[in-house]
């Protein structure tokens, strides 16, 4: 029994199995991600190592050569440069197609670790990024407020950013624009370089006397406590008080010492006041419409129900979730103009309202069924499988293959009836089943260009055509 046979003799069982993909493919259109391009990352890690106030060689010497000697030593790597500055260190890894790029991060991290105590004491972080498209913010957006500019860092730092962070499909939030009170230590020139006092002395005296030390444990009767002797330093008096050499000289004897904010380098400003910037960026699998309207429903239920914050302003100067419904909406409406011109066509040439609306009824019959298969291939395999521009654009061409097909099975239906006086059930059994192998050959000889296409896999362009293959296959199947 051949599929055309199946479907005409059991109606029952095709009618629940289609209802079924039909019903699957509807929340499948609510439950796949939304998503501008497919991510299309590539394996490659960036260590950065900031190193202010340096030379390039003296970079190179202490930072770029250790971390190179042992990061070369890491499996699957493919290429490894490096740029040293006289602000930082950069090296760039590039791994095999395949790699574990989580796997290959913790590595480099073990690696790193393991020469951590090589390096200058003075580097005070060492960043690993990784090249992927989800790094990219969702969406940016700027905050302002009358009144101190306290109070703007006080509640974007600790309330704006914890509730935007308990949003599902949150991964990070980064804020700036944030400036915190630091101690600033100015030399005097002409009391520190006569003192004999070395740079190298002072920090120590300083970094030495801010430190909480552990005193062991107090016993009382069946009771033990941890003592902890607290040696920060809190006033700035005590800073200044604190000696230098054995002559008795202090260091603010031989310095400035402020409690102050930093010197500015970089200016946020939005109608002649000072803003913070925030960006949101979305875990692996959420979708980036969703978390958009969240993080805006968010901060308007912020402004609305805190008082403090009613003068708040919010702009969004750059929203991703506006640029995929804008494109997707645009692509959606060419797809079904297109649609609707072929179906006019063929009622043109065909000169009959019934078999054209037959195959107008299979276009979106097919295109809801491939949905569903996006879905269920998501979810088994745990791909990473959007609706974007690329799997859209898959879909369109798929849907003129399907309208050359539908047309071919009709017509020899058509011609069975009107030429041997066939019924429409005898019609339509033989006139599929003749053409059947026709239209089969037809659709995968198609298809074999296509899939010649996913062998390029080690290639951006490759990636981007592999996934078009995936929607173009599934409409096209004779169905």
């Amino acid at each position: 029994m051949n599929l055309p046979e199946f479907a005409i003799k059991k109606p029952v069982t095709v009618i629940v199995v289609m209802l079924v993909f039909l019903t699957i493919g509807v929340i499948s259109l609510v439950r796949l991600p939304l998503e501008m391009m497919p991510d299309t990352s590539f394996p490659g890690l960036m260590v950065q190592v900031p190193y202010p106030s340096s030379s390039p060689e003296e970079v190179e010497r202490v930072i770029t050569r250790p971390i190179e000697d042992i990061l070369a030593t890491i499996n699957n790597l493919d290429t490894l440069s490096s740029t040293s500055s006289a602000s930082s260190a950069n090296i760039n890894l590039q791994f095999k197609m395949g790699t574990n790029m989580d796997l290959a991060s913790m590595q480099i991290r073990d690696k790193i670790d393991q020469i951590r105590g090589d390096l200058p004491r003075d580097v005070e972080q060492i960043r690993i990024r990784r090249f992927s498209m989800n790094d990219r913010p969702v969406i940016n957006f700027s905050v302002s407020m009358g009144g101190n500019l306290d109070d703007l860092y006080y509640w974007s730092e600790n309330y704006i950013t914890q509730q935007l962070e308990r949003i599902e499909g949150v991964a990070n939030v980064d804020i700036r624009g944030i400036r915190n009170k630091v101690l600033n230590v100015y030399l005097k020139p002409e009391i520190f370089y006569s003192s004999s006092i070395r740079i190298n002395d002072l920090i120590d005296t300083i970094s030495n006397n801010n430190v909480n030390i552990s005193a062991g444990y107090v016993e009382e009767g069946p009771m033990r406590y941890a003592a902890r002797v607290p040696g920060e330093l809190k006033i700035l008096d005590d800073v200044k008080g604190l000696p230098v050499n054995e002559q008795g000289l202090k260091v603010g004897d031989v310095a400035r010492v402020t409690y102050d904010y930093p010197v500015k380098e970089s200016y946020n400003r939005m109608d002649g006041r000072e803003t913070v910037s925030f960006s949101i960026n979305r875990a692996s699998h959420a979708n980036i419409v969703d978390v958009c309207a969240a993080v805006k429903e968010t901060m308007a239920r912020i402004k609305r129900t805190e008082p403090a914050l009613h003068d708040m302003k919010v702009v969004y100067y750059r929203d991703q979730s506006e640029d995929i419904l804008r494109s997707l909406n645009d692509l959606t409406l060419s797809g079904v103009v297109g649609g609707v011109f072929a179906l006019l066509i063929l009622l043109f040439f065909l000169r009959k309202v019934r078999t054209t609306f037959i195959i107008a009824t299979a276009i979106p019959i097919a295109m809801v069924f491939t949905f569903s298969f996006m879905y269920l291939y998501r979810e088994i395999f745990r791909a990473n499988i959007t609706i974007n521009i690329i799997s859209l654009s898959g879909l369109m061409m798929a849907v003129g293959m399907l309208v050359d097909n539908s047309v071919v099975v009709l017509e020899n239906i058509f011609r069975l009836r009107q030429e041997k006086g066939m019924a429409p059930r005898e019609a339509s059994l033989k006139g599929a089943s003749e053409v059947a192998h026709a239209v089969a050959s037809a659709t995968l000889s198609t298809l074999v260009v296509f899939v010649s296409l996913s062998f390029m896999s080690q290639s951006g362009f490759g990636r981007f055509m592999k996934l078009s293959l995936i929607h173009i296959s599934e409409p096209t199947r004779p169905y």
